[in-house]
């Protein structure tokens, strides 16, 4: 059995393909139809698994989609997140997360 050898412009033409295809499959799984309501599985598919596009758009199919209403923030993700308001101030980010971590019974302020 002999090996190829790759010389450097064969190896950059070889990871120029491999990031095409990689791109080309991401982009078909984010478009695809079934991902629709559920860009938040369809981006996880696509960048944490090496599953076919193919396969991906039958994973999403199977999914329960999230309504857009449904949707806090209107993200093109489908994450819910809160748009913060121009009040919001220092002091208001402090006291929720002193509130946040109190909740999980941890050990809040104390000195210096």
């Amino acid at each position: 059995m002999s090996e190829e050898t790759y010389t450097k412009s064969k190896l950059q033409a070889a990871v120029a393909a491999a990031v095409a295809d990689e791109r080309r499959r991401l982009a078909a799984i984010m478009g695809a139809p079934e991902a629709a309501g559920r860009e938040g599985l369809a981006l996880t598919l696509a960048t944490t698994t090496s599953q076919s596009v193919d396969q991906a758009r039958a994973a999403l199919a199977a999914a329960t989609a999230v309504p857009a209403s449904g949707r806090a923030g209107a993200s093109p993700l489908g994450l819910s997140i809160a748009q913060p308001t121009a009040e919001a101030s220092g002091a208001d980010a402090s006291s929720l997360w002193d509130k946040s971590l109190a909740s999980r019974g941890m050990k809040v302020g104390g000195g210096k």
